[in-house]
């Protein structure tokens, strides 16, 4: 029988006062962004410091797309937003708002270059760059696990994208750390894919179950991410990857994960990765290997020669901070890669 997840704690990433960085300011029009991301390195349920089981997942960053939002503070009361179907944002900004003390509303705007419902944290990323936002345009910063606990609030589950390249396993339910991993993912060079497929609405999927023997999985995966990143250790980090993957098949299944194993052992590649609440997968690869770009070639016509159209490549380098610079003139563009 699988094992049941304690309920999640309704507030337990939400108590206490928003912690403010910086001075206040008189309000003002505020821009704030967030990146997207890859897909899980890591998802399961893991044990709490206080026992119980919670659902967690360790995000790969996807630095080269990022939503970005502009708040102006109006006079009146309500938050209106453009596009007008991004209310999972304008949401995030009413409790942006109502948690700084804030009665006056204002003009949301949010554009983003990250496809939706293919498991890249589109609408997380909306909220988070909402929230920073919002939280700017009134002359204060909020700490990454601040605008967490917001996310959480306006999403009912929400994406690690507010830490940026901090390796954190995120109670993704309950909008806390769960474990801070100690400093960024090992840099990875990434060639992603989507072979199609339905698209997916990531809050409609229910619960995973886990079984009492993927749970003891799981916890021996935690293990060897915590030893990958505190090692620097990207092969293992790829070992980590590619089980995460195979152990969630069966809740979401990947038609081409096979596909992408087989590419990943022809091209001397470190492991896969697959999106486990959506469509798109990945081989990893040593950034640091001799021959890479010659490998990462090979791996791109296995996957043409597979009847793969999408594809792109990008490497993951560590961070000091959870928020990217948006380069000027991005466009809007949701919709798929």
């Amino acid at each position: 029988m699988p094992a049941s997840v304690e309920p999640d704690v309704p507030d337990r990433g939400h108590a206490g006062p928003l912690t403010v960085v910086g001075p206040q300011v008189r309000p003002g029009p505020a821009h704030g962004t967030a990146m997207a991301h890859h897909g899980e390195i890591l998802q399961g349920v893991f044990e709490r410091d206080e026992g119980g089981l919670t659902h967690a997942v360790v995000s790969l960053p996807f630095p080269s797309l990022h939503a970005c939002a502009t708040f102006v503070p109006g006079r009146a009361a309500g938050v209106t937003v453009s596009p007008a179907w991004k209310t999972k944002a304008a949401g995030a900004a009413r409790e942006t708002l109502r948690r700084l003390g804030v009665r006056e509303g204002g003009r949301l705007s949010v554009h983003s270059s990250i496809p939706v419902e293919r498991g890249m944290g589109s609408s997380t990323a909306d909220v988070v760059s909402a929230i920073r936002a919002v939280a700017r345009a009134h002359g204060t910063t909020l700490t990454e696990e601040d605008v967490a606990a917001l996310a959480v609030r306006a999403e009912g589950a929400s994406d690690g994208v507010m830490f940026g390249h901090r390796a954190v396993l995120y109670a993704n339910r309950d909008g806390y750390v769960l474990e801070d991993l100690g400093g960024p993912l090992p840099s990875l060079e990434v060639l992603g894919f989507d072979v199609g497929g339905p698209d997916v609405d990531t809050i409609a999927l229910p619960a995973r179950e886990y079984h009492a023997s993927e749970i003891e999985q799981l916890r021996d995966l935690r293990s060897m991410l915590r030893r990958a990143v505190t090692e620097a250790d990207c092969a293992l980090l790829g070992r980590t990857a590619t089980a995460s993957a195979r152990l969630n098949q069966r809740f979401l299944p990947q038609a081409a994960l096979p596909l992408g194993e087989r590419i990943c052992r022809d091209s001397d590649g470190i492991g896969v990765q697959v999106a486990h609440s959506g469509r798109v997968l990945a081989v990893l690869f040593d950034p640091a290997s001799a021959g890479l770009a010659a490998r990462v070639a090979h791996a791109r016509r296995q996957l043409r020669a597979a009847g793969v159209r999408r594809a792109w490549s990008f490497r993951t380098e560590p961070a000091t901070t959870g928020e990217p610079v948006l380069p000027r003139g991005a466009e809007n563009c949701e919709e798929r890669l």
